[in-house]
């Protein structure tokens, strides 16, 4: 089987296949819009070709692994190959017999594509799984790694223990390896190869690496009581003859009660890093590292989308709703563009975690996946960012979010609810390095704004205005910049939202192609 990509991979990932040549293990540090998808993709067609591999499988985050569909299908054009997009709620008799038709009859390549969420708490996910790896060889790809960072959760347990050693190949994909700590290059260097770093415990890792202090909260003559109940009232310390434990300083009480085992209240702090550069060295030649400024032939914009899965509340609340507002339509003598939208825009609000009251009109939240997959959009990104927003509702609850997560100076908002301050705030944005989001309403911000300093736009929501997204579109292009701009879709599939990018994206107005007779294909 030969295999050719349908594009030309450009100069960085030309050369990111080349460090990749041979290695079982290896970790594409590849900043977003770098093109690290791609670089997977035909990764895995030079493997099939040379015969080393007969299956991948990508495990990535809940919004970030069915689009992955798309993209091999933009460069794989093999003969009988089969992408299967693994659900949990794929429950239905037709869809059972499609998954079992591609886990046990079909003997051509495939690719499994499953959310690591799933990995958790779902039984079944496991189950197929570590059937599909063990089949036959198998590469395995970690997309978004540092969803595995964390080495006490189930789903890090399960992937290290359970499915990296099933693997033929093994791959990790990040922008950042090390976003909040190089501790967290443990679980997915540990994926890829155990020998790399050379520590079979993170306990071994984090000693060699991380500086630590114990820390305890009790008073003194809380420990100091504890350690005369051992000793009594006096005992033999070495260099100081005979002590009471009461005139001990507070760290030679803790180190004794350490040494003799007694327990007390207490917790390890990490209060810095050593031997960096060691862990550098070693990590090196397992991985290649891209930055987006380092890529000086990207396209000026790169279209990109996250999915967002709805809560069990959401779900029930907008099955509700479309159900009242498909029957109030239906009786209606006259069906407007303007009922329509107006509809559309109510089960918008649904997907975006807040309803209104009919009795009050205030504004009700409702239990909602899309902050998540923001944070985990914006923990791959470096520098700054424009997340557009339809509703104030959002731009509040947003700012307050960023603000716990980033700082108090990381964030400024451009909308309605600021005019005193706005100026301000975006003059932070444009100079001082510290804030790097601006949230914004396109009503308020999408004309007249120059914000290049972003490289990263973010639609947390669409409105259903054409000239809004046109317009806010430009307000991260210039005509001196060279960096390119990634814009980011966060989409709940299947759903109103769907029908409004498809819109804006073909530059269509939502207005002028709705017809009162075809309202239903709007809706449902």
């Amino acid at each position: 089987m030969t295999y050719t990509s349908l594009r030309q991979p450009r100069a960085k990932q030309a050369e990111a296949l080349v460090k990749l040549q041979n290695q079982q293990a290896f970790a594409l540090q590849m900043e977003m819009r770098t093109g690290k998808t791609k670089v997977l993709t035909d990764d895995f067609g030079r493997l099939l070709s040379e015969n080393k591999v007969d299956d991948l499988v990508v495990i990535a985050p809940a919004g970030a692994y069915r689009p992955w569909e798309n993209e091999i299908k933009l460069d794989m054009a093999l003969p009988g190959l089969k992408i299967h997009v693994w659900a949990a709620r794929d429950k239905s008799k037709a869809k059972q017999a499609i998954l079992k038709s591609f886990m046990t009859y079909y003997r051509g390549p495939r690719i499994l594509l499953m959310n690591v969420e799933a990995l958790s708490t779902v039984k079944e996910a496991k189950s197929v799984l570590i059937d599909y790896i063990t089949q036959r060889r198998c590469m395995g790809a970690v997309d978004e790694s540092t969803t595995i960072r964390n080495v006490t959760s189930r789903r890090t347990k399960f992937i290290l223990d359970k499915v990296a050693p099933r693997l033929t190949y093994r791959r990790i994909l990040t922008g950042l390896i090390a976003p909040k700590s190089p501790l967290d290059v443990y679980a997915q260097f540990y994926f890829l190869d155990k020998n790399i770093l050379g520590h079979n415990t993170f306990a071994t890792f984090r000693a060699r690496y991380a500086k630590e202090e114990k820390v305890c909260f009790l008073h003194n003559h809380v420990l100091a009581a504890k350690l005369e109940r051992a000793t009594g009232p006096r005992f033999l310390l070495d260099g100081m003859g005979m002590v009471s434990p009461r005139d001990l300083p507070r760290a030679l009480i803790m180190k004794e009660l350490d040494r003799r085992r007694i327990w007390y209240q207490s917790f390890t702090k990490v209060i810095g890093f050593q031997n960096e550069q060691e862990l550098y060295a070693k990590t090196a030649p397992f991985s290649y590292r891209c930055k987006l400024e380092d890529c000086y032939d990207l396209p000026p914009k790169i279209y990109m989308r996250r999915d967002v899965t709805m809560t069990p509340e959401q779900r029930a609340i907008y099955a509700q709703l479309l159900e009242f507002y498909t029957a109030e339509l239906q009786g209606m003598e006259h069906v407007t563009a303007a009922n329509v939208i107006s509809r559309m825009i109510r089960l918008h609000q649904v997907l975006c975690g807040h309803t209104k009251s009919d009795e009050t009109g205030a504004e009700i939240d409702i239990p909602c996946r899309r902050p998540d997959r923001l944070l985990e959009l914006l923990e791959d990104h470096n520098g700054k960012a424009i997340i557009w927003c339809s509703y104030d509702h959002d731009v509040r609850k947003l700012a307050h979010l960023l603000t716990e997560e980033y700082g108090e100076n990381s964030v400024a908002r451009f909308w309605g609810g600021n005019l005193a301050t706005r100026e301000e705030e975006e003059k932070r944005f444009l100079l001082d390095d510290a804030t790097r989001y601006m949230i914004a309403t396109p009503a308020a911000g999408g004309r007249g704004r120059t914000w290049v300093n972003a490289d990263l736009v973010v639609y947390y929501s669409n409105t259903h205005d054409l000239e809004h997204r046109m317009q806010s579109e430009m307000r991260a292009q210039g005509v001196d910049k060279i960096n390119s701009v990634a814009y980011v879709d966060l989409i709940t599939p299947g759903t109103v939202e769907e029908k409004i990018l498809h819109c804006l994206r073909n530059k269509l107005s939502l207005a002028s192609v709705i017809s009162g007779d075809d309202y239903r294909q709007w809706l449902l």
